[in-house]
């Protein structure tokens, strides 16, 4: 992004007073439109980009529940207010395997049984973190907001 389309971004938002994203699209269709470049045209490459994006979207989906006896099943997208037993966590995790320098989805439960990669795993959960302290510390008690919510969820982890 450079500054121009930085400024296009802001123009389109103070005319419609909200960014929506088929909008964007549209202001920058035209060749010589500041956001033009930022975007792919070839229909052919876009459409495979996009499906690459769905199979992203299904891979998430999948969640498997977790029980202090074990993994029990996999679920596909449990609802926030469906009943489940024990916790659910992703099904698959998107890493860089340490053995084979080959990024890709690899099933969480498979992950969690190596110790090298459970470690990758923790440490990508710190960044996430921080990376949300990043983001929110400006607008919220980013801190106070995680406390209360491990005080709410688990009151002896606090």
């Amino acid at each position: 992004m450079n500054e121009e389309q930085t400024q296009e971004l802001d123009r389109i938002y103070q005319r419609d007073g909200v960014l929506i994203p088929a909008v964007v699209v549209d202001e920058a269709r035209p060749e010589d439109a500041p956001l033009h470049p930022s975007f792919t045209w070839d229909d052919g490459i876009a459409a495979e980009e996009w499906r690459r994006q769905e199979a992203r979207r299904i891979i998430r989906l999948h969640r498997i529940v977790i029980e202090p006896s074990g993994v029990t099943e996999i679920v596909v997208n449990p609802q926030h207010d469906e009943t489940v037993d024990g916790t659910t966590v992703p099904a698959w995790m998107n890493i860089t395997h340490p053995n084979t320098d080959l990024r890709g989805y690899y099933r969480t439960a498979d992950l969690l049984a190596d110790q090298r990669t459970k470690e990758m795993i923790l440490e990508q959960v710190r960044r996430e973190i921080r990376s949300l302290r990043r983001k929110y510390q400006g607008l919220v008690d980013f801190d106070a907001i995680v406390r209360a919510e491990l005080e709410q969820t688990h009151p002896t982890a606090a």
